[in-house]
């Protein structure tokens, strides 16, 4: 997303170059507090910052009638600060850029403008370059009252103290650590080793070319030992779950492995009808009749008929038997 937004945006100068950037947005953990204090007064205390903290586990307490105007002045300063520095940037970036209206009938200027998407990357990345390595006055230690820390060496100092815990991976984190390749999305869906996927989210991408690879093919990823679904990323950069077309026939999961074993399988086979197959140690036998067993056909049975091969040996205690399909459901 970010070398996108680079290629989007052409600045005549970039704060930081494009590697260092994702290094130092991948690098950083989320923090995630375990109380915020908050006065109930502000405009920022809405249902959705109410829902959103308790879905996270974040308990909230309401400050003390004695620190409200504390968190005011803070918050406040702050917030001043950080909209005053980013507006100067901006502007000087947008004069430097030349993005410009055209003249009006009028023949007048309009001023330099940036749309919404580019000016969310210009301010992440003023953000990670500028904000978090500017010391600030409210990140003093008050035993270290002369050493004002920036964002970053701040979140490096509790990050010592408190330690980190790993956060428990999500279903849709699994979708995206599984293996991957990109494929073309036809008008029958997406065709991955001989099986098809299909839904219906899938209709308005059918014959055409993904916008956000070099290919134009589609990002998929797939379960190794599980086919009947495979995940694609659509535009909207979350992966979806597409079923197999068949997978109300595979009532248990079975990998790419048995595919192969069956096709060798089937490899060893006889050619056409008459046409003598070698054996596993080297000898010719019939066609239709199997190493060590009798004929699959039984000529005095009626037309032929086919039945099970019985090997031979003392007691016969091999015999395969008749194939039950209800035994063999209830094994499943």
């Amino acid at each position: 997303m970010l070398r996108a937004a680079h290629e989007a945006l052409p600045l005549p100068q970039r704060l930081m170059p494009l590697d260092a950037r994702i290094e130092a947005t991948a690098s950083r953990p989320a923090a995630l507090p375990q109380t915020l204090v908050f006065d109930p007064a502000a405009a920022a205390v809405t249902p959705w910052f109410l829902t959103v903290c308790e879905s996270l586990g974040v308990s909230l307490e309401t400050a003390a009638p004695s620190r409200r105007r504390g968190l005011h002045s803070v918050a406040g300063d702050t917030v001043k600060t950080l909209a005053g520095l980013f507006t100067r940037h901006s502007a000087d970036l947008a004069t430097a850029l030349g993005v410009v209206h055209p003249p009006d009938s009028a023949g007048r200027q309009a001023e330099a403008f940036f749309s919404l998407p580019h000016l969310r990357d210009v301010l992440d990345e003023w953000i990670t370059a500028r904000w978090h390595t500017r010391p600030q006055q409210a990140l003093r230690h008050p035993l270290l009252p002369k050493a004002a820390l920036s964002p970053q060496e701040m979140w490096r100092v509790l990050l010592g103290v408190a330690g980190s815990v790993p956060v428990p991976l999500a279903g849709q984190d699994f979708a995206e650590l599984l293996p991957g390749q990109h494929q073309a999305v036809t008008e029958s869906g997406i065709r991955l080793g001989r099986r098809r996927y299909d839904h219906e989210c899938l209709d308005e991408h059918r014959g055409r070319a993904c916008p956000t690879t070099d290919d134009g093919r589609w990002e998929v990823h797939y379960h190794p030992y599980d086919v009947r679904q495979v995940y694609i990323r659509l535009p909207d950069g979350l992966l979806h779950e597409i079923s197999w077309t068949e997978h109300a026939h595979a009532l248990r999961p079975f990998d790419d492995a048995v595919r192969r074993r069956t096709g060798q399988i089937l490899a060893d086979r006889s050619g056409p009808p008459g046409h003598p197959a070698p054996s596993s140690t080297g000898r010719v036998r019939e066609a239709g009749v199997p190493a060590g067993g009798q004929s699959l056909t039984d000529k005095s049975a009626p037309g032929g008929a086919a039945v099970a091969p019985v090997p031979d040996g003392p007691g016969r205690a091999g015999a395969f038997g008749v194939w039950d399909a209800q035994a063999e459901a209830e094994q499943w």
